[in-house]
């Protein structure tokens, strides 16, 4: 009588615990994925898509974890995914772009990369420090899809009159990331500021630059 207590207890127990454990998160794929584990995160990214096929985050992220697996052909298959349920995210255009360039298949890279520049909400000076590109970098299609002068000669939106630009000194220093007007510290009577380059290798690996 007892031995038969003890087992349902278990048996109890066990069902209970099962049942409280935690479904397959986005939260917890992201987190495998930092860890380098891409087959466990591709393993709950699965389960996130069969279930909720309409989430376009839960598509870019699998994407990643097949990119990180070499799986190319599934990377961008869940990059045109995401496309297809959230089309308001223009990321996955450069990214299928990428993938093809990884796969030697500068064609197919090139219209995705058009399509990506056309939309404005991509930045894509990123192609010029990504090893992705390295197959097509020496294409003449490569340099006509990086921004130019003219690109930003009139950025806004409300009516606005430039007094003066500044540029800053290298490629993807973030260069005017933070911006504070400091008041009148030469004692010209012109109100000074000073602005970030976060990122700028000038004075050592990524050690910043304030000017």
């Amino acid at each position: 009588m007892t031995r038969t207590t003890i087992s349902v207890a278990l048996l109890t127990f066990a069902g209970i615990a099962q049942s409280a454990a935690p479904p397959p998160s986005l939260p917890a794929a992201v987190g495998r994925l930092q860890a380098h584990d891409a087959v466990g995160a591709a393993a709950i990214l699965e389960s996130i898509v069969h279930t909720d096929p309409s989430n376009g985050r839960a598509w870019r992220v699998l994407a990643s974890a097949y990119e990180q697996l070499h799986r190319l052909d599934d990377a961008i298959a869940a990059e045109k995914k995401s496309l297809e349920v959230d089309a308001a995210m223009p990321a996955p255009l450069f990214s299928i772009g990428s993938l093809y360039a990884e796969k030697g298949n500068p064609d197919a890279a090139f219209m995705w990369l058009e399509r990506a520049r056309a939309s404005r909400k991509i930045d894509m000076t990123q192609m010029e420090t990504d090893a992705s590109f390295d197959s097509i970098r020496k294409d003449p299609r490569f340099a006509a899809l990086l921004p130019r002068a003219e690109d930003f000669r009139d950025p806004f939106v409300e009516p606005v009159r430039i007094i003066r630009e500044w540029d800053g000194e290298s490629t993807n220093d973030q260069f005017g990331w933070i911006a504070r007007n400091i008041g009148d510290v030469d004692g010209d009577g012109v109100p000074d500021v000073v602005t970030s380059a976060p990122t700028s290798n000038a004075g050592g690996q990524a050690a910043g630059r304030i000017y």
